[in-house]
């Protein structure tokens, strides 16, 4: 009975003696982020921009077989073979374009022939000078796609009116009595402006510009015309 009574102090005095309690504080787990400043949030926007700039400058645009490899994929061979047929053939659509216009450029500049005095030859009007010191006068112009000769006083004024045919029917070019050329087709066509027409000589060098007969002016050659009154002349174009 006694030892019952002495347990049950023992008991009650554990119960009443304070408790014991810890000296360091407890740190939480996961402690929370401090919460950033209005400027600290504009930098950090700021870097992210400057990185994302950077990673689109690092990008490298494509080269050019790539760039190929993906027309290739998109259009198929077939395509690309018919592009480049294209452009080829526009390439020479062009040359050929160019040329002829160069062509017709050139025909259009040597059309006009000139004669000078004491000369019956004709020469192209745009390889020539016609003035300047020591250079022989013209004294006939010849414009080869009107088949018109021009006095050298008349080369920049309106002929139409004033323009004529030879007064020729006909003509043939002979050597000693036979028959070389029969110029009757240039005669009917070739017109002239001046004072008195062009000489025989220089007459059958404009013919010789379209016929591409270039003849030797010896003795015995001679032009035998037929005027509108059916008189016969012969003119000899030697001595």
């Amino acid at each position: 009975m006694a030892d019952d009574q002495v347990n049950q102090e023992v008991i009650q005095g554990e119960l009443s003696a304070p408790l014991l309690t810890a000296t360091e504080p407890v740190l939480p787990v996961n402690p929370p982020a401090p919460i950033p400043l209005p400027e600290e949030e504009e930098e950090e926007e700021q870097e992210e921009e400057e990185e994302f700039e950077e990673e689109e400058e690092e990008e490298v645009p494509p080269t050019i077989y790539e760039q190929s490899a993906q027309y290739l994929q998109y259009f198929g061979i077939q395509s690309v073979f018919f592009l480049f047929k294209l452009i080829n053939w526009l390439t020479i659509a062009a040359e050929t374009t160019q040329t002829i216009t160069k062509g017709v450029v050139r025909s259009l500049q040597s059309k006009t022939y000139v004669f000078f005095k004491d000369n019956n030859y004709p020469y192209r009007l745009q390889d020539y000078k016609t003035s300047g010191p020591g250079v022989a006068p013209v004294e006939w112009y010849y414009d080869a796609d009107k088949k018109l000769f021009l006095a050298f006083n008349l080369h920049n004024t309106s002929t139409h009116s004033i323009s004529r045919h030879f007064d020729w029917l006909s003509g043939e070019i002979k050597y000693n009595g036979l028959v070389l050329y029969d110029i009757s087709d240039f005669l009917e066509d070739a017109k002239w402006a001046g004072v008195a027409q062009p000489a025989p000589a220089r007459i059958l060098a404009a013919w010789s510009l379209h016929s591409g007969v270039v003849l030797q002016f010896r003795e015995g050659l001679s032009l035998h015309t037929i005027n509108k009154d059916g008189t016969e002349s012969v003119l000899q174009l030697c001595g």
